[in-house]
């Protein structure tokens, strides 16, 4: 199956692409100089914000459930700290790490429980966050598409 054709025009190539749906900017006139691809995966090769809403939705049942807090108080104490983290941070690539933004959940969650979650649950909250994250994570199908296109091409990702 033939993705991109890259002996059309420029104007049919931008227009198959666009029919296509790819998850990239992937417009050559020469292919065969292209020896590797590097992609960003969030959001190039899967959404995502479902796989993280998925994830915080369980974790936060699952603390919800321990603690006798509400899912939707949980979902704002969880929001406060990644808006503090991001407004101490900004600027910094560590200013998107989930790992800090849970740091401070727990922190604020521990104030208000009087230090009755231990460290342990906590760090099996950030195990059970990443592995429902891991298998939420679902390919696109355009993405299948140019992964397969680019293999036959034999350019590497």
């Amino acid at each position: 199956m033939q993705i991109l054709s890259f002996e059309k025009s420029p104007k049919n190539l931008q227009k198959k692409q666009n029919q296509l749906h790819l998850p990239c900017t992937f417009i050559s006139y020469r292919c065969s100089m292209i020896k590797a691809i590097l992609f960003d995966l969030d959001d190039t090769l899967y959404d995502y914000e479902a796989a993280h809403q998925v994830a915080l939705k369980k974790v936060f049942t699952k603390i919800a459930k321990a603690t006798g807090k509400s899912v939707e108080m949980l979902r704002i104490v969880y929001e406060i700290s990644q808006k503090e983290i991001k407004r101490l941070l900004i600027g910094t690539a560590a200013s998107h790490n989930r790992d800090l933004y849970f740091q401070r959940f727990f922190e604020y969650l521990n104030q208000e429980m009087k230090h009755k979650i231990v460290p342990h649950k906590i760090i099996n909250c950030y195990e059970y966050y990443r592995k429902n994250f891991y298998q939420a994570m679902k390919q696109e199908k355009a993405t299948s598409q140019m992964l397969k296109y680019l293999k036959k091409k034999k350019i590497k990702t």
